[in-house]
């Protein structure tokens, strides 16, 4: 069927239609949505790849020949050499290199006996040969088969040689639609096969089984039978057969076409074409179907993970929120309530002077300054002693704060897609700030200046020293501050007020350095992001999810 026919047909396909909708519904890339969307779109439109797997010397490269009748991939390749090679259709046969390039693709066309150079490394001592070599990103060869115009046949590196091969192979399995897993027919179904096999069957992609190299042991058809049947039991005793679409045992050489062997292959070749390379459009569907499936689960799990991010960053909030925060901070340890309790004295004993003074006044006023000036230290030690208490007293509630932000930083980016690089770069220099900033916050020289206690203890100190020898009476202490006073009422109480004064200017002080805090830019730009993130990731997968089940 041309791939024009299996549009037109897949185009309708409910799944397909869904599909494509949702995709139109995104305003910005979501990889971990799109990689199922490109996926549909893929298996609705172009060829299906089939890519042949297996161990490193399995015979890939002369079964994909054999399988065409044509002997066009290079054979006896070097490990340094392998790379992805994609079998395509053309009216003529030519090779094209395709070039890792970023978001400009390059390629380069070579002839069959370049290509054969490339894979046989008989330059493999040049260094510009193996850059070159490392940049290759695909090998795309195009051959004159009917076949090619439905399927795309890929040859891979192959397993178990390295874990440079092992990681390319996977890529390249994770972008194929149909596996053939060919086998070695002298050590079939190993444990390093079973751990690839099993890390293969996860990603929901049907695999068909064929063993090759049959002729080393097998000379007669009897012999073959007999093979085929021992296979068959250890395909099932040994659990591989959950692997597979089907426990069919094709037993073949590439190679070897003489005597019983090329019969073996011909019937192979059939046997894969009827089940695979005839059946593009009923495997396309079941692969769309497998897919949408997959499709359905990630959008679930998406919507899960943002309904998650969405509490943390609603906890986030609150933890930048300062009202919230001074209402749930403890209360002043004792350090700092001994501290106000000195300054309380000192502003007593400042008290108590100016009685004195008053009751034995000096008559030249520079003496009198002087007297006052010299009962200030004791106040002014007193306010030094306060500050530092306070600042112990907030380096404590800072490291606690910075603790709790620093633990919900952690939380949200363990949500956050990894694809989401703006993001992730932002939580890490909030990350790296915290570090310093939880450093700098027990460095000695760092002071906190208490400007509203400050201004209070002046007031305070001028109100005793100036009216300490009069009786005031107040009526109370209305509701903006301002004292009522030659209002009929009760005596006032000056230590009250002064604790109350204390109070409201401690509360000033501390609310002021915990904005300054939590004013950081970079904290409020992380929050702004993740609040735009998370609404427009929520109201798309809403949508989604909609279009989902309307399908169901």
């Amino acid at each position: 069927m041309s791939q024009s026919s299996k549009d037109a047909i897949l185009k309708n396909n409910q799944k397909v239609v869904a599909a494509g909708k949702i995709a139109r519904e995104q305003r910005s890339p979501y990889r971990e949505i799109n990689q199922h969307l490109d996926r549909i779109k893929h298996l609705a439109k172009e060829p299906l790849s089939v890519a042949v797997m297996g161990e490193f010397s399995a015979g890939k490269s002369s079964f994909l020949n054999r399988l065409l009748n044509r002997a066009l991939l290079p054979t006896s390749i070097l490990p340094k050499t392998a790379t992805l090679t994609r079998l395509v259709w053309g009216e003529e046969a030519k090779v094209t290199l395709c070039y890792r390039a970023g978001d400009k693709p390059r390629t380069k066309q070579i002839s069959l006996e370049e290509f054969n150079q490339l894979q046989t490394a008989s330059q493999i001592s040049n260094p510009l040969f193996q850059q070159e070599l490392d940049e290759i990103e695909e090998v795309q060869v195009a051959v004159n088969d009917p076949t090619l115009k439905s399927f795309h046949l890929l040859d891979t590196p192959g397993f178990n040689h390295d874990n440079l091969m092992d990681a390319k192979t996977q890529a390249i399995a994770k972008v194929a639609d149909i596996l053939i897993w060919l086998a070695d027919c002298i050590q079939p179904f190993k444990q390093t096969e079973y751990e690839q096999l099993e890390h293969l069957h996860k990603l929901g992609k049907p695999i068909w089984l064929v063993i090759n190299k049959g002729d080393v042991n097998i000379n007669s058809d009897q012999e073959h039978r007999e093979a085929v049947e021992r296979l068959r039991e250890q395909l099932k005793e040994s659990g591989f057969d959950r692997f597979f679409r089907s426990d069919e045992i094709l037993l073949i050489s590439s190679k070897e076409q003489q005597g019983i062997w090329d019969g073996h292959f011909v019937s192979a070749r059939a046997h894969l074409k009827e089940r695979i390379l005839t059946q593009d459009m009923s495997l396309s569907s079941e692969l769309i179907d497998v897919q949408w499936q997959q499709l359905t689960k990630c959008l679930e799990a998406e919507t899960q993970r943002y309904k998650q991010l969405a509490g943390w960053l609603n906890v986030w909030q609150r933890l930048l929120n300062i009202e919230q925060q001074f209402n749930l901070a403890k209360r002043p340890d004792k350090a700092l309530l001994d501290a106000f309790r000195a300054l309380h004295h000192a502003l007593d004993q400042r008290f108590d002077d100016a009685n004195k003074h008053n009751r034995h006044a000096s008559s030249i006023p520079s003496l009198n300054a002087f007297t006052m000036a010299c009962t200030q230290s004791g106040l002014d030690a007193a306010l030094e002693h306060t500050q530092r208490a306070y600042q112990s007293f907030f380096a404590q509630w800072q490291c606690n704060w910075l603790s709790q932000l620093r633990e919900r930083l952690d939380t949200m980016d363990g949500l956050i897609p990894e694809s989401e690089q703006t993001l992730k770069a932002l939580i890490s220099k909030i990350r790296s700030w915290l570090s310093l900033i939880s450093t700098d916050s027990f460095k000695p020289d760092q002071t906190y200046n208490l400007p509203a206690l400050r201004q209070s203890v002046e007031m305070l100190d001028h109100l005793g020293i100036q009216f300490g020898a009069i009786k005031w009476k107040f009526t109370d202490v209305l509701s903006d501050g301002v004292l009522g006073i030659f209002m009929q009422g009760t005596d006032f109480d000056l230590k009250r007020y002064r604790e109350s004064m204390f109070n409201q200017a401690l509360s000033a002080d501390w609310k002021h350095d915990m904005a300054s805090l939590a004013a950081t830019p970079l904290l409020s730009k992380l929050t702004q992001a993740m609040e735009q993130h998370c609404t427009s990731r929520t109201q798309f997968l809403a949508v989604a999810m909609d279009i989902v089940e309307g399908v169901k």
